[in-house]
């Protein structure tokens, strides 16, 4: 894919601290027209031009605009013919003034086009319509927001602020931006031109602030309800976006492991001045422009560090109130772009031979995905009802563009939820969503599928039959250190998660399980096999070791264990690895092993009997 080069650190930085700083302006105060920060809009091409005095420059008569097409003009600018034309005709077919004028041929196929609010002036901010002009003709516009429950076009007024522009991307496109009028936080829309027609980009509505830099980077704020743990505390938080090969993409995001993010040069004084202040890492996520997002909380308020590398150390840039992640997962690149350096290797560690999408959603986070096939994504909250007295959660309810989809109200520990593609082929996304008490065990691990308006249950894992009977589903892991190995969904109708210990022997103590399974109509049905990966997890660093108490007698296969001979015994004080697990009947399974040094594996059958002078226990 061809593109521009990425930012540099110190530009990234700069654009970083000005995001921040114009989260905070709010209402009408936002990215005026001739912004210093955002090349793209100036003046020339921006509707109310700031004058010398810095006074909003927009003509009072332009409805008494002379009515033949030469010689009009608009903002104390002249027009061409072509543009004064495309004006006249949006004053015609909209019979109000015109406070919001911008041209710019936007498809590139040397046709002008215009976009426009027409309206009144009201106490600082426009109320009123937007509108378009094209070879094709004018028409009334309306955000994808206002049109969603089936209203009407014109149906309601729209409030915005006295500000646009045309921004300019490297192909010769171009696209309309404006902002809308809000008290504590807006919204930026976006509007572009294909065949002639105009439609809304993807990026519009889904943040306030919009800007844009010379290398086609493209920022958005967040407004959020996240600043506190117990969803108040307003929060704005930068979002990141770039544009390439006539598209828009977000850049892509992959968890790191504390210990990952503390082996690199500067990280540890990224972070101390919030852990001298009772901070804790809740989650560490890479993102694809080189920056990384460490969100910590201390039980009451919530933080999000920004760090980004420059000469192989890592150093905080900035910070910001809540929670920080992607927004928009339709268009999450997993390119790389944040340069050279021991970050980019992460990335590419991370993301090698991981498939399919299982993106996390954050109670209370608005986080846009096709779920129903349409092409247009839904605007999807989770909300959990949390007591902070109980320290548990009351129910679940799902929102799909303001409104309640889904609901469950039950007690639990927790309630988690993830996006999820269990068919590629289809265009639709699916929700995951787990249910579990204080000791980690699922009592709900759903897939539901969107379409006509309303979520289907495809399937709940906990009511599945596993290990041909002989093993309950009743706790599973969601992550480790190595990025989405314990839960992994293709793409191809079927699914894997590790089951924790689904039968239960002394001998073996606990472990995980790779278990598959094909969701149908009739639910999941776990895939069969001759032998089941199993893992470990690593105690202390390392991978666990079973030591053998006394001489164990090891076969080629599990079929060989009643009656045939030993391919070796494993003497008192040697030590093995598990590899796999056959299941035989309940409370008795064969698990096959494998010497430290590689050397020899073999089957064994536990039972009840403790085998190894030590053995893992979890939870």
């Amino acid at each position: 894919m061809k593109r521009n080069n990425p930012m540099t650190v110190p530009a990234l930085t700069c654009l970083v601290t000005a995001l921040l700083l114009s989260a905070a302006l709010l209402g009408g105060c936002g990215l005026p027209a001739g912004n210093a920060a955002d090349p793209a809009i100036d003046a020339g091409t921006a509707s109310g031009a700031q004058s010398q005095d810095n006074s909003q420059a927009v003509p009072e008569t332009q409805n008494g605009a002379q009515t033949d097409n030469a010689g009009q003009s608009f903002g104390q600018k002249a027009l061409s013919q072509e543009d004064s034309a495309l004006l006249a005709a949006l004053q015609e077919a909209s019979g109000e003034e015109v406070f919001l004028f911008d041209c710019a041929d936007y498809d590139n196929d040397g046709v002008r086009e215009a976009f426009a609010f027409t309206g009144t002036r009201q106490d600082g901010y426009l109320k009123g319509h937007i509108w378009f002009a094209g070879a094709k003709g004018t028409q009334q516009l309306a955000p994808r927001r206002q049109t969603t429950d089936g209203q009407t076009v014109g149906e309601q007024p729209e409030y915005f602020q006295d500000r646009s522009a045309v921004l300019e991307t490297a192909d010769g496109l171009c696209y309309w931006y404006t902002e809308s009028d809000g008290a504590s936080s807006t919204l930026s829309f976006l509007w572009g031109v294909q065949d002639g027609s105009p439609y809304e980009t993807i990026l519009s509505g889904k943040g306030m602030n919009l800007e844009k830099d010379e290398k086609d980077n493209f920022y958005l704020t967040q407004s959020s309800f996240d600043g506190g743990t117990d969803g108040t505390g307003h929060s704005y938080k930068p979002c990141y976006f770039y544009y390439a090969d006539g598209a828009f993409h977000e850049y892509g995001s992959c968890p790191l492991s504390q210990e990952e993010f503390l082996a690199l040069q500067g990280a540890a004084d990224c972070i101390a001045p919030f852990q001298a202040e009772n901070y804790w890492i809740r989650e560490i996520s890479l993102r694809g422009n080189g920056l990384v997002q460490v969100n910590m909380t201390d039980n009451s308020l919530n933080k999000t560090v920004i760090c980004a590398m420059k000469d192989g150390i890592l150093s905080a840039v900035s910070e910001n109130d809540g929670l920080s992640g992607t927004l928009i997962g339709e268009i999450v690149s997993a390119d790389w772009l944040g340069g050279q350096n021991a970050l980019q290797t992460l990335w590419e560690q991370k993301n090698r031979g991981q498939a399919g999408l299982f993106a996390a959603l954050q109670p209370g986070e608005d986080a846009w995905f096709d779920l129903d096939g349409d092409g247009l994504p839904e605007r999807i909250c989770i909300q959990t009802d949390y007591d902070e007295e109980s320290y548990r959660s009351e129910g679940i309810r799902i929102e799909i563009d303001g409104r309640e989809a889904w609901s469950m109200q039950q007690g639990a520990a927790g309630y988690y939820a993830w996006v999820t593609d269990l068919d590629a082929a289809d265009g639709k996304k699916e929700l995951v969503l787990k249910g579990q008490e204080e000791n980690d065990c699922i009592f709900m691990l759903k897939l539901l599928s969107y379409e006509n308006n309303a979520f289907k249950e495809l399937g709940d894992l906990t009511e599945a039959s596993v290990l041909n009977g002989t093993g309950n589903l009743y706790r599973i892991a969601s992550w480790d250190e190595g990025y989405g190995d314990y839960i992994k969904i293709p793409g191809d109708g079927t699914l894997s998660v590790w089951a924790d210990t689904p039968v239960y022997v002394n001998g073996l103590g606990c472990y995980y399980v790779k278990l598959s399974f094909l969701c149908s109509d009739n639910g999941f049905t776990q895939l069969q096999q001759d032998e089941y990966e199993m893992k470990v997890p690593w105690m202390d660093g390392e991978p666990f070791v079973y030591t053998a108490q006394a001489a164990l007698p090891f076969f080629d296969s599990p079929e060989d264990q009643p009656s045939g001979v030993p391919s070796f015994i494993l003497d008192p004080g040697d030590q093995m690895y598990c590899l796999a697990l056959a299941p035989c009947t309940e409370e008795l399974i064969f698990v096959k092993m494998e010497r430290t040094d590689g050397s020899e594996k073999g089957w064994m059958l536990f039972s009840e009997t403790q085998l190894f002078t030590e053995l893992p226990g979890w939870g």
